[in-house]
């Protein structure tokens, strides 16, 4: 997704528990006594006043986009303080500590070809690769599976498929905007729709709209594939993973494949009993929505989502904060803003006085005219909405231990410990966001981060 989320909020300016993997049980039912109580925690605790707090950050906001343009528009602009230090999170090789299986629910090294599969999908979009190198002297991986979408590609992101001892793992190519424009449409179609591929729990789940579609044109082409290998081979368990927006896609492929193994009338019931699914994914926007009026059938399937859902995150990173953690995101613009409109206004090639008068007329007018529209406020609402499943194992620098942390969305008023949105935007003084926005995206991967590094693969 790289950072089409940001980058449309700075358009607004100018310029734990231990993860406890569940074994697959197929449709059978289960007790109340026996459920962690995904859905009950994640609906109790709530704030009455959760309408009120979306328009506070509504009017949040607006109230930074009016300082950025104040600041654009001014007869001088003070640049902010330069940097005395250089940027704190560059990642010249692996992280220091791995995550564990109590964390992800896979082996480490299943967890480490995830993150090389996400990174080795870009390569193969940019022909840097033809093919996932994935073999380490411990563990062979073979491919299975590899398309770069034919004459779909500036509109659909590689997929492949590959397997090491009886895990198959899937993975999609996050955002390139360089190569695949279209990829920014995608990252923003975040309109949460339901969907006849979990048909049984339709009117209780969403998922991004956009990301859906990618992965279910996925899922529909290199279905007889999948499971004849699945079959073939023994496959125990299916890992669905992905960066950015890769990252979304792989966790909806997991809710989509889950619901189609449970479906008797599916072609993927042939794997029920035998396949567990779960998603390890890395730097991905949030994708799903839930409603409180849900079945105890559909209380099971979002207790076993939750069991085997995990997404890794570094720093600062504002992708994974994408949707529903709204104020995360504005206290990055608010960072922004100083480094952001200082840069912009000595880049434009006109007088200072022209650049006001535009601003003035087109930008604070219309673009805040707009903002302050009761629309606004209504999207804010539905982005609030948007939640993450599972545990997310979150880094703040390259040398610290995770964390597990949980979702709990958006007002919830209880106990603020190893929550997701507990953990706040820190800021550094003298030190410009800008120069560490792609690093706390791409590291836990590309740095290589998490990765195994080429020297290591065969």
């Amino acid at each position: 997704m790289k950072l089409s989320c940001v980058l449309v909020a700075l358009a607004w300016i100018p310029a734990s528990a231990a993860f406890a993997p569940v074994g697959w049980k197929g449709s059978t039912s289960r007790t109340d006594s026996s459920l962690n109580g995904y859905l009950k925690k994640l609906f109790g605790d709530r704030s009455d006043d959760k309408e009120e707090q979306t328009r506070k950050q509504s009017r949040r906001f607006i109230d930074s986009v009016v300082k950025g343009l104040e600041r654009l528009t001014g007869d001088v602009v003070v640049p902010p303080p330069a940097n005395t230090k250089p940027p704190k999170h560059v990642v010249q090789g692996n992280f220091d500590y791995m995550p564990t299986k109590e964390m992800t629910g896979v082996e480490t090294h299943i967890c480490r070809l995830a993150a090389t599969m996400a990174q080795q999908c870009y390569d193969i979009q940019r022909d840097k690769k033809d093919t996932f190198k994935l073999s380490t002297k411990d563990h062979e991986v073979e491919t299975i599976l590899v398309t770069k979408q034919g004459k779909f590609q500036p509109t659909s992101p590689t997929f492949g498929a590959a397997v090491c001892g009886d895990t198959m793992i899937l993975a999609w190519r996050g955002s390139d905007m360089d190569g695949a424009p279209m990829d920014f449409i995608n990252d923003m179609a975040f309109s949460p729709c339901t969907n006849i591929a979990w048909r049984n729990h339709a009117k209780t789940l969403k998922l991004h709209g956009a990301m859906t579609s990618l992965c279910a044109n996925d899922i529909a082409t290199y279905e007889e594939t999948i499971i004849a290998e699945c079959k073939k081979r023994g496959i125990k368990e299916i890992v669905t993973t992905g960066h950015s927006l890769g990252g979304g896609i792989a966790q909806v492929a997991h809710t989509i494949l889950r619901a189609q193994i449970q479906e008797e009338s599916s072609p993927w019931s042939e794997l029920n009993g035998d396949v567990n699914v779960r998603s390890v994914v890395f730097s991905a926007p949030m994708t799903t929505v839930l409603l409180e009026e849900y079945t105890e059938k559909t209380e099971q399937f979002m207790e076993e989502i939750n069991d085997n859902s995990c997404i890794l995150i570094f720093s600062n990173d504002p992708v994974p904060r994408c949707y529903g953690y709204i104020s995360f995101i504005e206290d990055i613009v608010d960072d922004v803003i100083p480094y952001l409109s200082s840069t912009a206004a000595k880049k434009v090639p006109v007088p200072n006085f022209l650049l006001q008068r535009t601003l003035d007329k087109f930008m604070k007018k219309k673009v805040v005219g707009l903002m302050e529209n009761e629309r606004f406020n209504d999207l804010l609402t539905v982005m609030a909405e948007y939640v993450h499943p599972g545990n997310i194992i979150y880094y703040e620098s390259p040398e610290s231990r995770p964390r597990v942390l949980g979702d709990r969305g958006f007002a919830y008023v209880g106990q603020d410990t190893d929550t997701f949105r507990s953990v706040r935007y820190k800021g550094e003084k003298n030190v410009n966001p800008l120069d560490e926005i792609l690093a706390w995206h791409n590291d836990i991967i590309g740095a290589p981060g998490l990765s195994y590094d080429d020297s290591v693969l065969h």
